[in-house]
Parts: C-alpha cells; sequence; structure tokens
C-alpha cells in the first residue's frame, strides 16, 4: 500500500480532491491513460470498494426509514397510539 500516495497524487492532479473517497469511477476512467496499470488497478478496486459501502448506508438507511414507519404503524394498530 505504500504507493497509494503516488495514485491519490496521480488522481488529484488538475483536481481538488482531497481524499479518494472523493474519487468516482468516472473519474477514474478519465486517468487510466495517464497512470501505470497497477496504480490504475489499486485505485479502481478502492473506489469501487468506497462506492460499495455507499451504497450499502444508503440501503440500511432506507430499511432504517421504512423498519421504523412499520413500527409505528403497527403500534397505532395493536395500540391505538404510538
Amino acid at each position: 500500500m505504500r504507493k497509494c500516495p503516488v495514485g491519490r497524487t496521480k488522481v488529484s492532479e488538475g483536481r481538488k480532491i482531497s481524499n479518494l473517497r472523493d474519487v468516482t469511477i468516472n473519474d477514474l476512467a478519465l486517468l487510466n491513460p495517464k497512470m501505470d496499470d497497477t496504480i490504475y488497478r489499486r485505485l479502481r478496486h478502492v473506489v469501487t470498494e468506497n462506492a460499495r459501502v455507499k451504497d450499502m448506508v444508503s440501503a440500511f438507511t432506507r430499511m432504517t426509514k421504512n423498519l421504523s414507519a412499520s413500527s409505528s404503524t403497527l403500534l397505532t394498530i395493536v395500540y391505538g397510539r404510538l
């Protein structure tokens, strides 16, 4: 992982990117011809993993809201109150 700073530097050239979590796969695709293949593959892994985490956070957030609404409805039906 010593090459990660090199990759972050390559990605942030000419852009205001302070962290790899701010990089999208589209950003990375534009830089592919300009960087070493190994660094590109490692950065692609980081970027896609970050996207998966963001997707899971969104899914859990939606699920929590749905469960909360369902619980409120159930309490209203069963007990006539919240």
